[in-house]
């Protein structure tokens, strides 16, 4: 595979063979491609975050951290940031334990970006759908077989 440039073209056998390089590209290039597009007022990241409670009103931080595999202390900052704009709120529940969910205006925020899911469909245009749906699939076995080490210890 080559690299070509405005002037020259460059081997990339020795980054192209690497998830972590091609996972980190794309995922610049599908910010940059929001960027362009409009932008989001947050990050896709927090976005993420705010649709895991979304689907789970009452997750602990702990596991916010986890499952987004983020250190524990950027989570801290990032629910943080997100209280003070209103976006989520920390409860304690009937056994007092603590869990976050999405407030109203958290609400409003995710349905503004709903159609991220189509920007990432138009950005992978290259791929048919049925091969789109396998890469999902793909990267989604990865993720969940690291999830399901970092469970166990």
């Amino acid at each position: 595979m080559k690299a070509p440039t405005k002037e020259l073209e460059y081997a990339l056998t020795s980054v192209s063979d690497s998830v972590g390089f091609l996972t980190r590209v794309v995922q610049v290039q599908i910010n940059e491609h929001v960027k362009a597009s409009g932008g989001l007022d947050i990050s896709l990241a927090t976005l993420s975050l705010l649709r895991l409670l979304q689907a789970n009103p009452g997750i602990r931080q702990v596991d916010v951290a986890r499952i987004l595999m983020i250190q524990e202390s950027n989570t801290a900052s990032l629910v943080k940031s997100l209280v003070n704009k209103g976006l989520i709120e920390i409860y304690r529940d009937e056994s007092t334990r603590r869990g976050l969910r999405v407030t109203k205006a958290g609400e409003r925020e995710i349905e503004k970006w709903s159609v991220t899911s189509e920007m990432d469909r138009s950005f992978a245009s290259v791929l048919s759908d049925k091969e789109y749906r396998q890469l999902l699939a793909l990267l989604d076995r990865v993720y969940k077989s690291r999830l399901d080490e970092l469970s166990k210890t």
